[in-house]
C-alpha cells in the first residue's frame, strides 16, 4: 500500500474549520474501515504520510508534545518514516 503524499491531496483551505476536517477525517476513517482490507495497515500509512508531508512525526505533534495522545501516535508510524522512534509501554499519565 502506498501512503499517500501531498501531490496526491489537495491541502484544505484555511477557511475549512477544524470541526469539518475532523468530520472529513471520520468520514474517511470510516469508509476505509468498511472496505474489509486490514484497516489497521490502512491508518498507520495514513498516519505516516501525513507527517512525511509536514517533514515528520515532531513537526505533526508539535502542539501536543508531551500529551498521552501524541504518545500513542508517535507509536503508530513504523521506525522508517520517523526520525526517532522512542516509544515505550508506559504512556505519559492523563
Amino acid at each position: 500500500m502506498n501512503t499517500p503524499t501531498r501531490s496526491a491531496y489537495t491541502m484544505p483551505t484555511a477557511d475549512v474549520s477544524r470541526e469539518q476536517s475532523l468530520v472529513d477525517a471520520v468520514t474517511v476513517l470510516t469508509a476505509a474501515a468498511r472496505t474489509g482490507s486490514d484497516f489497521a495497515e490502512f491508518l498507520t500509512h495514513a498516519v505516516a504520510g501525513t507527517a512525511a508531508n509536514l517533514g515528520g512525526i515532531e513537526e505533526l505533534l508539535a502542539g501536543r508534545p508531551g500529551s498521552w495522545e501524541a504518545h500513542y501516535v508517535s507509536c503508530s508510524p513504523p521506525p522508517s518514516a520517523t526520525t526517532s522512534n522512542t516509544c515505550t509501554a508506559t504512556a505519559p499519565n492523563h
